[in-house]
């Protein structure tokens, strides 16, 4: 009973980004495709939902050669860090993925 509640209830979940290169984010809070926005140094959004099921944050460095390019994602879901990733070098990606 107590878990279907938790299923049931609504959550705020915050994606946080870092680059130290312009880059773009890929993330996705409901069922379809992500959406997509630039950044550069930082980037957040929030949103409320109530399927945790799939939500993911996805950041790549545009940096193309640099070798000192450095990325980072976290997702919180009420407060409390669900998920993180970081990745440096050429390409520098990362990713974070929710299973509710």
């Amino acid at each position: 009973m107590v878990e279907e509640e938790k299923l049931d209830s609504e959550h705020v979940v915050e994606f946080r980004a870092t680059t130290n290169r312009p880059g773009f984010v890929v993330y996705r809070v409901t069922d379809g495709d992500g959406t997509r926005a630039d950044m550069s140094q930082s980037w957040s959004h929030e949103a409320r939902v109530k399927n945790l099921d799939g939500v993911f944050l996805k950041v790549k460095s545009l940096s193309g050669g640099d070798a000192d390019a450095e990325v980072s994602c976290q997702i919180l879901v009420d407060g409390q860090v669900w998920g993180s990733d970081s990745g440096s070098g050429r390409g520098a990606f990362s990713k974070c993925l929710l299973r509710g």
